[in-house]
Parts: C-alpha cells; sequence; structure tokens
C-alpha cells in the first residue's frame, strides 16, 4: 500500500513490484506515470487516518507494507502500520518528525543542536498584534515572544513541505504578516518562529535498522530568492569535507533519535551554521525533491527505494549485513555513509509572471537518449499554464538530472540544457507588465542593476531585432559579470534571444530604455515580451 498517486511515488511501486508484490496506490488524484505501473488505485483523502485504517484492515490478510516517499504523511503510514501490526516507526515518532513544534521540543530535550524556536497559532497571533498595537515603547523580541533571538528570523507552517509558507523576516510588521501566511499552510493553524542560520545547507536520506543508521545520500542544497527559500537544486555527493560530513551525519543520527525514529527512512534538511552542524528538520520518510529516488541510486548506483522497502516488509536489509557494512564508510559504531562512485545534479527551470504562450528549447527524445549525461527531463506546465515566481518549491516550471564521472561535468550540463529554455510569455498579460515595470527585492532581477543606472538609459534611441544588440547597449549592462535564472550571461541570453527572433520570423525596433529595463529584470522571457509588443508585421 503506496500513500501518494505523484510521480514521487513511481520509484516506490516499481521497487514493491520488483520483490514480487502487487501494489495499491492510495491518494486522491493518480498522476500519470504512477497510473501505469500501479496494480490498484484506492481514492482516500491521506489525512484521513480513520478511513485509510478501515481501508487497510479490511486488506489485512494480503497487506504485506504501507509505505510512502517524497510526501508529507509518514504520520499516516506509521498510524496504518500501528494498526495493522506493521513494521513502521511508531505513530508517536512519526507525529514528532511530522509537527515541527514537538520536533524542536524533542531536540531541546535531547540537546540536538537546533536553532532557538517558539510558536504562533491564531489566538497567540491575534494577542501578539494587540501588544504590538498597544505598545508605546519599542518592544523587544523576547518580551513579544518570550524568545530570546533576534533578527533575521524565519517563519515555517509548523506541519508542511516543500517549503510552502517559509520566509525570512526582519521587522516586526513582516512577521505578522509571514506568519499569517504560514498559519494558512498549516493543517494545525500554528506557524513556528526560529533564529536564521546561516551557512551551507545540506539535505540527508537515512535508513535506521535494528539500533543502526545509514546516511543513504548525502547532497548539497541550492538555495535562492529570499525572503524564501527556493530550492533551485541539488548536486550527489556533496564536494564538502569528510570531517564536516562526519560531524553533520552524528547530529542527523542524534536527531532521528530524539524523534524515536527506529525503523524505517529519514531524511533531514541541515545547515553547518557557525563552525557546527544544526538541524533545521528531520523527517519520518525517504526525501522528495528527486533526491531518493533518483539522483542518489544513480550516483551510487543502489536502489535506496527498495533497501527502505525491506524494512517496510519486516525483512532484514541486505544493506545492514556485515557484510555490506564493510564497504561503507564508518563514522561511529552505529553509524555509516553510504559512498558514491558518481555525480548527479538536479535543476530546476522558473520563470517569470506571465502566461506561457508556446515552449521552446525542451530536449527531445532523441537528444535524451543520445546524451547519456541527461538522465530525466521533468516538466511541470503547458502551454497555456498561468505561471508565477516561485516562492516554495512546488511552484517552478520543471526539472533536470544529469550523470557524470565528475562534478563539474554533472552541473554544467544540467545548466547548459536549462539554459537553452525559452517559456515564451502571451502578450498583452498584466502580471508580466508589472512585473517587468518593478525593481524590487522580490521578485527579484535576472540581471541586478542599479534604477539609477537603468532610468539613465534613453527612449529616444532603439535596438533592432535584426541586428547585435549586445553592441548597442551600455557598458554597465555588456560588463555585467552574473547569470541569469537559467545560468546564463548576459552575452548568452542576448544571443539565445537573438537567434529567437531570427528563427520565428520577429522584426521590430525597441526603445534602449525599456529594453534594458525589461531584459535585466526578465532575461530573455522579457526581451521576448518587449519584441512582441513592438512587433513588426
Amino acid at each position: 500500500m503506496v500513500l501518494g498517486a505523484s510521480l514521487l511515488q513511481r520509484p516506490a511501486i516499481l521497487s514493491a513490484k520488483e520483490l514480487g508484490y502487487n501494489v495499491c496506490v492510495v491518494g486522491m488524484e493518480m498522476h500519470p506515470s504512477v497510473e501505469s505501473v500501479a496494480d490498484e488505485f484506492q481514492k482516500i483523502d491521506l489525512k484521513d487516518l480513520d478511513a485509510l485504517a478501515q481501508f487497510a484492515l479490511s486488506r489485512r490478510d494480503s497487506l504485506a507494507a504501507v509505505f510512502t516517499a517524497g510526501t508529507d504523511f509518514s504520520t499516516s503510514v506509521a498510524y496504518i502500520a500501528e494498526k495493522c501490526g506493521l513494521p513502521s516507526h511508531s505513530f508517536e515518532a512519526a507525529q514528532n518528525a511530522s509537527n515541527k513544534v514537538k520536533m524542536r521540543e524533542c531536540f531541546r530535550r535531547c540537546g540536538v543542536s537546533s536553532p532557538s524556536f517558539t510558536y504562533v497559532n491564531l489566538e497567540k497571533l491575534a494577542a501578539l498584534k494587540s501588544e504590538i498595537k498597544k505598545g508605546s515603547q519599542p518592544l523587544s523580541l523576547k518580551t513579544i515572544l518570550s524568545m530570546d533571538c533576534s533578527f533575521p528570523m524565519v517563519v515555517k507552517p509548523a506541519d508542511n513541505m516543500g517549503s510552502r509558507g517559509c520566509q525570512k523576516v526582519r521587522t516586526l510588521d513582516e512577521l505578522i504578516s509571514a506568519a499569517e501566511t504560514a498559519i494558512s499552510f498549516s493543517r494545525t493553524s500554528t506557524a513556528i518562529l526560529e533564529e536564521f542560520m546561516d551557512g551551507p545547507e545540506f539535505s540527508l536520506d537515512g535508513l535506521i535498522y535494528n539500533g543502526k543508521m545509514i546516511v543513504t545520500g548525502f547532497a548539497d542544497r541550492h538555495i535562492f530568492f529570499p525572503p524564501y527559500f527556493v530550492e533551485m537544486g541539488h548536486t550527489m555527493p556533496t564536494d564538502f569535507p569528510e570531517e564536516m560530513q562526519a560531524s553533520v551525519a552524528r547530529e542527523f543520527q542524534k536527531a532521528a533519535e530524539a524523534l524515536g525514529l527506529s525503523c524505517g527512512a529519514a531524511k533531514g534538511d541541515i545547515k553547518f551554521s557557525g563552525g557546527v552542524p544544526k538541524i533545521g528538520e528531520v523527517a519520518g520518510r525517504l526525501s522528495g525533491g528527486y533526491m531518493s529516488g533518483w539522483t542518489f541510486p544513480y550516483a551510487s548506483s543502489f536502489n535506496l527505494t527498495k533497501a527502505a522497502m525491506e524494512i517496510a516488509l519486516g525483512q532484514e536489509p541486505t544493506l545492514f549485513n556485515e557484510e555490506n557494512l564493510a564497504k561503507l564508510i564508518p563514522v561511529s559504531p552505529n553509524l555509516y555513509i553510504y559512498p558514491c562512485e558518481k555525480y548527479s545534479a538536479e535543476r530546476a527551470f522558473i520563470s517569470i509572471p506571465c502566461v506561457v504562450d508556446h515552449i521552446y528549447g525542451f530536449p527531445t527524445e532523441e537528444e535524451s537518449q543520445s546524451e547519456s549525461r541527461l538522465q530525466n527531463f521533468f516538466p511541470r506546465i503547458n502551454v497555456g499554464d498561468k505561471v508565477s515566481f516561485p516562492t516554495n518549491n512546488v511552484e517552478k516550471c520543471g526539472n533536470v538530472i544529469t550523470l557524470a564521472d565528475n562534478r563539474e561535468e554533472a552541473i554544467s550540463r544540467a545548466e547548459a540544457i536549462i539554459g537553452k529554455i525559452i517559456l515564451e510569455p502571451a502578450f498583452p498579460n498584466e502580471d508580466t507588465e508589472k512585473f517587468l515595470a518593478e525593481n524590487s527585492e522580490f521578485p527579484p532581477s535576472a540581471f541586478a542593476f542599479s534604477a539609477d543606472n537603468l532610468v539613465t538609459v534613453s527612449d529616444k534611441l532603439f535596438v533592432h531585432t535584426d541586428e547585435d544588440i549586445f553592441s548597442n547597449l551600455p557598458d554597465f549592462v555588456k560588463s555585467h559579470q552574473g547569470r541569469d535564472f537559467s545560468g546564463r550571461t548576459v552575452s548568452e541570453a542576448l544571443s539565445l534571444f537573438r537567434d529567437f527572433c531570427r528563427i520565428h520570423g520577429i522584426h521590430g525596433k525597441i526603445p534602449l530604455g525599456e529594453f534594458c529595463r525589461g531584459f535585466c529584470r526578465g532575461s530573455v522571457q522579457g526581451a521576448v515580451y518587449l519584441a512582441k509588443k513592438y512587433k513588426v508585421n
């Protein structure tokens, strides 16, 4: 019984079938890639514990295991397993690992390194607003929140995933607004407030069995676009020093033990902040974001999902026998790291706010087959879709995964594929116009320039789509060393735009100042939008 029916559950279904089992997928709607491999589908709300348990008990004679990966329903798995007498983390441990308030309290009791925190629900938020409103003197965070912390802080829902509702805040006004948003994303109407941790961030997967933990995946996370936390990809394995990896792995194991996770998978988001590892969160499941089901298996040649499913089936996992443990990297007597032989990079592509008129540059099936380093391409959008600049990990437009013998090649290949993609914005569009006219911290500009510089560029001069645009731009644009949302330089983005105009027969002249502002704001998409605006038929 696999909970969840999205693409992220496909590896679980295939692993179960490889082990000789039929699979019943449970959820609200099946992704086509899941529908093609599942044996059965049962439509049940994954938040409805009683309905899930009732269905599982009705099939108890034939039910061998319950499993999920890449969802926030590990508590549902544990509840079903407890009712049916199946192997799993305990329901209490799963709750600890799903509710960030309970999680932080467990960490505090057990001395796990993690940020200081407090929480607000609707009642506390109302009281907080009232206290701020009537305060005649400036109020400290400690006075208001009973928390010894200072700005910046992070506000997030107590029980959600995918960075939904997560935001970095720097003032009380931002805190109130962010808390309202986070509460709206929380099933328990609760937001957690915690100190901001600076430093590199890692994603870890792990398997726990008979008191031992094996770290089965150690990736660098690439987070962008403050005040939000949007993961634009990860690289497997990390290239940080082994000593740092060992200290992060030890804190991960300590955190899992503090939560009571003892039988199955664990997933951790961990920062190395102030010279020590600090736990962002630990969940009682395998990771999503293509890590447990794709990048780690590619880089290690090991089917992590299958190994996790062996534990759920009550089988002794072959990974934990003495012969296999001897092949791993020992960190402590009960802690190991599974080494990777190759490198896998996952990268996302995104869009400025628009309605997608056409899509260009997606790799064809032939290109994918001819280039072994491209493992997967997962688009999430179609022509006609309304897209926005992402504030979380579910608002991205798609992902690419590559594999190579070295880290640099895996990364460069992923960026090269994304760099060719153009999501042509429809014209006219109010959201696109508004975005191109702004010069805001968020959404950010593709190429960041001072507003003072941009307003000096005259609209009495023009750029022609048929000419060498680069040479006509002011020096401060031409010399810019940054890269846009897809990793393209100014020169690369302009070259792609000119090719687009040539191939699609777009001719016209665009006021230079407006072009510079639109291009710097939205890169190729901004330039294409303006080319359509000033198109000469």
